[in-house]
């Protein structure tokens, strides 16, 4: 029920020690939210790996309606719900596109999104009034999971940078999210320091404004990035192509279509690109930190390569894991920093006696190596120390050498020690740490995440991702990893990068979780892993008796491609009785137009999985219609059915079309750089 608009007193708002004075309504003094933990968002009940956080936008009463009083364990609901918010007669009010108002905000929080939908805040352009009203809002009722969007970049820093002197900022909890409304010719790098710089670490995109080869282009050059990008789309082809491409988020009109389409997978479903990091350079088959171990990671085709730069005592950089030597040597005593890098240089690794003795080398060698032999694969520098000298060293050597295009990140040890670090290497900053505690699992997920309260405010959370040793995902030691941990953090935006994965059984289970980097020295095992399949349009034909073949191109982890045939297929649109899928193959049973998409199925180890191409709309004609002999077998309609398809020779016509739009196939879950240690 609506309340009357009632103004408190100038004594009472004196209270309150906010750099902006704003009008607190009486709707607002009977606040009820649920604010002292973060929401337990709906589960999608479904086999894709990795599936995109489900988004929508409230725009009227009846989106509101739609999610009312829905329960996180039995309704579906989307994992956020944008609302158009502003400042109207004193009054936070959330309204529809076009300003009308629908109802206040508290009212909203309250009785709509307090069970488990995550409000973003909606702030038009240049509203800076708004913009004050809502951080006083978020500050007074400490409202610890939500986001605060914007198109304008100057609005949203208005919101999100709060300053006292009693440090307020970090009670503001809120994560900023920069939409740009057009960015056809704006460069990933642009967006990730244009979020940055305002302390957002979300940025939302048109699925339109980029190409499938700038998608790629994005997530080669930024996939280690602080940002994390959201896909907004208002069309249903688009949408399903954008969740396929495995996109982090997906902001659409109709969130129950997407969430009806998401569980429509009942297999497991790859739908993003496995990214491989070698640990310590590739420190399974190599000393751990060393030269040989890093050209062989580089010239194996991993994505990032994890090493750690520590300071001597001449002020040169080193590569050693700990702070002293006696490990890494295998019992010589002393610290790196009382060494000279010479010293050091004469001493030689021996931590793994499966690998020869290896000389400890400095970060300068790295960059020379790669210079010499053009290595493009990007480094995670996980820098092992805190001091301002330190990360001006390390800055002034990657500038000697220009080597930011091969950065992948720059991890601290603790986000509360990184003011020089953000300072100088902006949006490549990661932690592993938030306030000197190390990020751990609790019984439950909410506990866990509530653990990282720094982690949950604006001032931390523009640092990007989050490293952990792989148990810290666990209950205990002995526990498998939960995944409602790594689905909180990824309803959130929060990067989780655990590490490190030395054994079959390991590998398999983060795989399954979709976890965006996985840190190893055993990248082989992965190599061979099919991540991407394409439809060759032009190359569908029939036979006769009406069998079809639907052939493409499959591409594994380490590039190899191969052609293959698809085995099964998912309509998603036109008459699905047009075919059926046999134990030998996909059939045309009458005339018509459908569309689907094509998948083939693999087995790797202990894993079976399905990896689907973007639709295709296939057209039957009467030519191309088996008789009904060969039709006999069950219809799939829209399930997965393995099947076998043979080569065959070509007779009457089926024609394959492509729906014309990109495979997001290399935009993550995403793109970001990681801290792995």
């Amino acid at each position: 029920m609506k309340k009357l608009l009632l103004s408190i007193t100038c004594a009472i708002a004196m209270l309150f020690s906010f750099v902006v004075p704003v009008t607190v309504t009486k709707a607002d003094t009977e606040f009820r939210y649920v604010n002292n933990t973060v929401k337990d968002t709906y589960r999608l009940n479904t086999g894709m790996i990795g599936y995109a956080t489900v988004t929508a936008f409230i725009n009227n009463q009846a989106d509101l309606d739609a999610i009312k009083g829905l329960r996180y364990d039995a309704d579906k609901a989307p994992a956020m719900a944008f609302l158009y918010t502003k400042s109207v007669d004193g009054r936070l009010s959330v309204t529809s596109k076009d300003g009308e108002v629908i109802t206040s905000l508290t009212d909203v929080l309250n009785n709509y999104t307090r069970n488990k939908v995550i409000p973003a805040f909606y702030l038009t352009a240049g509203d800076t009034q708004t913009a004050l009203d809502l951080q006083e809002y978020l500050l007074k009722y400490e409202i610890k999971d939500a986001f605060v969007v914007s198109s304008d970049a100057q609005t949203l820093e208005t919101c999100l940078k709060y300053y006292n002197t009693a440090g307020a900022r970090a009670k503001l909890r809120a994560t900023g999210m920069l939409e740009f409304i057009d960015c056809k010719n704006t460069s990933w790098r642009e967006i990730n320091e244009t979020c940055s710089a305002v302390g957002a670490r979300t940025c939302l995109i048109n699925y339109k404004d980029k190409t499938e080869a700038e998608f790629e282009e994005f997530y080669s050059n930024s996939v280690y990035s602080a940002m994390t990008a959201y896909i907004k789309t208002d069309s249903a082809t688009d949408m399903q192509s954008a969740v396929l491409g495995g996109a982090w988020a997906v902001v659409y009109d109709d969130w129950k279509e997407t969430i009806d389409f998401i569980e429509s997978f009942d297999k497991n479903t790859l739908v993003h690109d496995i990214i491989i990091q070698g640990h310590r350079g590739l420190d399974v088959y190599y000393q751990e930190n060393t030269i040989e171990g890093i050209v062989v990671a580089a010239q194996s085709g991993y994505d990032s390569i994890e090493i750690d730069p520590r300071l001597t005592k001449d002020n040169q950089i080193v590569l050693m894991h700990d702070a002293d030597v006696s490990r890494a040597t295998g019992g010589l005593s002393g610290y790196v920093k009382d060494y000279t890098l010479e010293q050091l240089k004469s001493m030689s690794v021996i931590v793994n006696s499966s690998a020869d003795p290896a000389p400890i080398c400095s970060l300068e060698d790295v960059f020379v190596v790669y210079q010499k032999y053009g290595f493009t694969t990007r480094l995670a520098l996980d820098a092992k120390e805190t001091n301002e000298e330190y990360y001006q060293i390390l800055y002034d050597l990657i500038e000697e050498y220009d080597m930011w295009a091969y950065i992948g990140s720059v991890g601290v040890a603790d986000a509360s020690d990184t003011s020089i670090a953000k300072e100088l290497f902006n949006d490549y900053v990661s932690f592993d740490k938030v306030g000197g505690k190390t990020v751990e699992c609790k019984e439950t997920w909410q506990e866990s995440i509530i653990n990282w309260e720094e982690v949950l405010s604006s001032a931390d959370r523009a640092y990007g991702s989050v490293a952990m040793y792989y148990t810290q995902l666990c209950k205990s030691a002995s526990d498998t990893a939960q995944p409602e941990v790594v689905r909180a953090a990824s309803d959130r935006g929060i990067k989780l990068r655990p590490y490190q994965f030395d054994t079959v059984e390991l590998l398999e289970e983060i795989f399954l979780l979709q976890i965006d980097v996985i840190s190893t020295g055993m990248g082989t095992y992965l190599s061979d892993f099919v991540e991407n399949f394409v439809v060759d349009t032009n190359a569908a034909t029939a036979q006769v008796n009406g069998k079809i073949e639907l052939a493409g191109t499959v591409s594994t982890v380490n590039g190899q491609k191969s052609s293959v045939i698809a085995t099964s297929y998912k309509v998603i649109g036109g008459d699905g009785s047009i075919l059926a899928l046999k134990e030998n193959g996909i059939f045309a049973v009458k005339e018509g137009t459908v569309t689907v998409l094509p998948a083939t199925s693999f087995k790797k180890g202990n894993i079976e999985y399905e990896v689907y191409s973007a639709p295709v709309t296939v057209t039957v004609t009467a030519a191309s219609v088996g008789t009904d002999e060969d039709a006999k077998g069950d219809d799939p309609a829209n399930e997965l059915v393995g099947g076998c398809a043979a080569n065959f020779s070509s007779g009457g016509f089926v024609s394959v079309i492509a729906m014309g739009v990109a495979l997001v196939s290399t935009l993550k879950k995403k793109g970001d750089r990681t801290n792995e240690n």
